[in-house]
Order: structure tokens, then sequence, then C-alpha cells
């Protein structure tokens, strides 16, 4: 029997998606913090349940191949680097596996990925969300508390991203009139390609923050767009945001293609595995002249734009409920000379009613993390598209929403597309048929 407490030597088995080791004593399942396939180590007993068991390891007896040292200093307080002990080839054999585990966890029926699409491992990151203590530092918060952990660099991040945290903190520290227990959060976004970022931060005071954009833009001149928020997070359901520096927008190159992104807008965090993800679902769908496809959820357009590019004699229509997105949408449709697409703003629900479109051949679905609710579930069934691609940053509730539409459809091809690397996610790109179709 496993107790609370016990001292054990584990010889660890696999490396799960959360970047523990797994080892089996006896019937009981082992997850150890801090271990990795191929590692024995000495673990203490720190949860015992009915059926598994959780451990932390306090020494690594023998090493496994897989083992790397974490480039961050930071590796154990901040959370973020699921993976940052192993090595990248290591992560992509987890997240491949971690797949087809989730469907068997969320759903009961069995798939496997084909192959998990990959990039740069490291500076990906296109976006960042810090946040502040009283004395006007920037940083993260330690997992699972909000205690602030202030960091000089992060691997996930593009360089220019921590040059912005660091003048800004500067900046802010040199300001007597603003008051750091007012300061809530510091939100950046810098494109590489066009060499353009804005920045957006939350201050709930009165204090006019006009002073500290200007010398800001004048530090560092690729800040295109400058926003003042007033909740503790960018992503508050009543946020609003007003203009204190340029415009309200910042540009990128995606597939070849100039794209116009507001603060509030939805764009994927990792741009470089972003396009092969859109490239893929414009090959899965194989769209011909007079294919109808709905692009749902599209935010700034980046998917059903690529697939209207790559699929000239189709028509695409993308649904967002997001205005601002839908706004740049239409914006990125028009400087591209995209003459196949069309956006509408609200809910899936309705389109159909005010659009006049009925019949659908495909449907493109990239959902938030919460997945499809049943509504929108039942609208994809009621339209009976020819094919869909579903496209999730989270498999468990993929895997649910799929077991609803395998009713009417079968899984044809399953893809990881790693846009979060050394992160516990992945996404996953499925293309599914309706069972009465016929493919010629």
């Amino acid at each position: 029997m496993i107790h609370y407490g016990d001292m054990m030597m584990l010889c660890i088995e696999e490396t799960n998606m959360k970047g523990c080791g797994v080892a089996k004593v006896e019937d009981m399942v082992i997850f150890c913090e801090g271990a990795v396939c191929g590692d024995t180590v000495i673990a203490f007993i720190e949860e015992v349940k009915k059926n598994y068991a959780r451990a932390k390891a306090l020494k690594v007896v023998y090493s496994s191949e897989h083992r790397r040292e974490p480039l961050c200093p930071h590796f154990k307080e901040c959370g973020g680097c699921t993976f940052g002990h192993v090595s990248y080839e290591h992560e992509i054999e987890v997240k491949k596996t971690g797949i087809p585990a989730s469907f068997r966890r969320a759903a009961g029926f069995p798939v496997e990925a084909e192959k998990v699409i990959t990039g740069n491992e490291l500076g990906y990151r296109n976006k960042a969300v810090f946040h502040f203590d009283s004395e006007k530092n920037a940083g993260f918060y330690k997992q699972g508390t909000r205690e602030l952990l202030r960091i000089e660099s992060c691997n996930l991040c593009h360089e220019k991203i921590m040059e912005i945290k660091d003048v800004s903190e500067n900046l802010l520290k040199a300001d007597s009139g603003i008051d750091g227990e007012k300061l809530t959060y510091l939100y950046i976004r810098y494109m590489e390609k066009t060499d353009e970022a804005s920045v957006v931060i939350g201050y709930t005071g009165d204090t006019s923050l006009s002073h500290f954009a200007k010398e800001l833009s004048n530090s560092l001149p690729y800040i295109k767009c400058i926003m003042k928020g007033k909740e503790e997070n960018p992503e508050a359901r009543n946020e609003e945001l007003t203009l204190l520096y340029g415009e309200e927008s910042i540009s990128d190159v995606f597939c070849d293609m100039k794209i116009r992104i507001s603060p509030r807008a939805f764009y994927q965090v990792n741009s470089e595995n972003a396009e092969k993800m859109c490239t893929l679902a414009a090959e899965l769908l194989e769209l011909k002249a007079g294919d109808v496809c709905l692009d749902l959820y599209c935010g700034t357009g980046t998917i059903g734009m690529t697939v209207a590019k790559l699929s000239p004699e189709a028509k695409i229509y993308g649904v967002e409920i997001n205005s601002a997105a839908v706004r740049n949408a239409k914006e990125n449709a028009a400087a591209n000379g995209i003459s196949n697409i069309e956006f509408y703003c609200g809910d899936s629900k309705d389109f159909a009613e005010k659009t006049g479109v009925s019949k659908i051949s495909s449907i493109i679905v990239d959902p938030p993390r919460a997945g499809l609710s049943k509504k929108a579930v039942s609208e994809i069934l009621r339209f009976a598209p020819e094919k869909i691609v579903y496209i999730s940053c989270n498999p468990d509730t993929m895997a649910r929403d799929l077991k609803a539409l395998t009713e009417k459809y079968k899984i044809k091809r399953v893809t990881g597309i790693d846009l979060f690397p050394k992160t516990a996610h992945i996404e996953s790109e499925i293309l599914l048929t309706r069972k009465n179709y016929t493919e010629d």
C-alpha cells in the first residue's frame, strides 16, 4: 500500500501532457512532478487517491536521455514552460500521443494523429501580458498564485516584447504621478515581419498617461499603437480601450497578405505555425468552383482569407461576434484584393436568416478553449456541410464536440500543430466528412 509521506524510488515509464513523469507501482498510477520518461527518481508521495497518487521528485538517481537543463532560471516558479526540462523531440512525442489520449478520455473513441507540425521552439510569441506590483515592477504571476514574479527575459517571447516591457517599466517608475497600486496590466504585441508593436496599459486611476505614451513612443519608434485600459486584464468582457498614441491597429504580413490587427482582436501568438495551420485548412477542404465555405469564429479573418486566396473560385463567409475583429477582417480582405470572402458580425445561428445563404458545402470552426456550445453544434449539423475542418487548442473540449458531430460525420485526418512550444498546449486540426458524402 502507498501512503501519504512515503519516500519511494520510481522508474518513470512516460511523460504526460502536463509535463509530469508517470510511474506504476502495483496497481497504482503515480504522477510525479519533476520527473521525465526514463528517469529513476527518489520521490515523496504528496497525495493518495483510490486509483492514483501524486508525488514530487526529490532526487534524480538515473537521468533520462530526454532530460534537459532548463534554459530559464524561473522554470520551477513561473509554470509557463511545462516542457522546459525536456528535449523538443520528446515534447513532440508526448504531444502526438496526448491528442488521441484526450479523445479516449473525453469521448471514448480512438483516433491517431498522423503528425505534429513544428517550427521555432523559442522566441515565437508575438504577444504577452504582464502584471504589476505596487512598486511598478512588471512580470508574470507565479504558478497558481497572484504573487508577481519579476523576470529579466522570457525564452518564449520575441526579444522586442521584453525590450518594450523593460522600457515601459522604467518610464512608469520615473513618473511619480502614476500610482503603482492602480496599474493592472501591460499587454504587448509585436509583429516581426513589419517591425510594429502595440501596447495597452491597464490603469484604474485618473492620472493622464499621455506623457508616458509620448516618452514610450519616442524611446521605441517601432511602437505604432498605445492604448489605455481600465480593467484587471485585457480579456475582460467590459474592457474599453482609449487611444493614447498612434493608430488603433498595427500591421503584419500573414501568408503573404497584409493584415491589420487591433489590440482587442484575436490573433494567433505564433505567426509561423499559424500560417502552416491556415494553409493546411485549404489543403484539407479542397474547395472547387461553386463551393461555399463558412468560417466560424473567424477573428481577423486569417484562416478564411488564406482559404479564399488558395481557392479563388470558391465563396467564403467569415462569421465573428467581435465587432473589432470583423472590422479588421473587412479591412484586411479589401487591402489584399480578396473578393471571394465576406464577413458577418453576429451569431452563427442568425447567419442564414440575415444573409439568405442556406447551402454550405464546408465549414471551418476554430472556437475558444471552451469549445462549441450545444447550439453551435446543432447549427453545424443543420447546415450539414460535406466537410468540416475543426481547429482547437483544447483536445478535451474538441473531443467532446466531435463525439456529438460523429453522429453524422467521420474523422478522416488528425494533425497536430505545435503553436505553443514548451507549454502543455497543442493545436489540433481535424478533417471530418459527412457519412453519406461520397468523395470523388
